[in-house]
């Protein structure tokens, strides 16, 4: 199965995808790392990522442009994307 990704806002193939070289968090090595599961397509314990996410990104002073229900409309659009079923 090939994966997708979702980065900066575009939903590319997993080995086709590209972090731009001047990307703020690429050049300064800021940022927090979260990651979600997902059964039968659906998001596993959503809110509670979305409230460790946001308790990290505050420690760092690291905004997050996103409301969750934004976000989890981002996160089923790279579900829905995934070919031959996806996760």
């Amino acid at each position: 199965m090939q994966g997708v990704v979702y980065v900066n806002g575009v939903i590319t193939a997993a080995d086709a995808a590209v972090v731009p070289v001047f990307d703020h968090g690429f050049l300064y090595g800021e940022g927090v790392y979260e990651t979600l599961r997902t059964y039968s397509r659906k998001p596993f314990l959503f809110s509670e990522h979305m409230a460790r996410l946001r308790r990290s990104a505050g420690m760092i002073a690291l905004p997050v442009p996103l409301d969750d229900e934004a976000i989890a409309a981002e996160v089923q659009k790279t579900i829905d994307a995934c070919p031959d079923g996806g996760p």
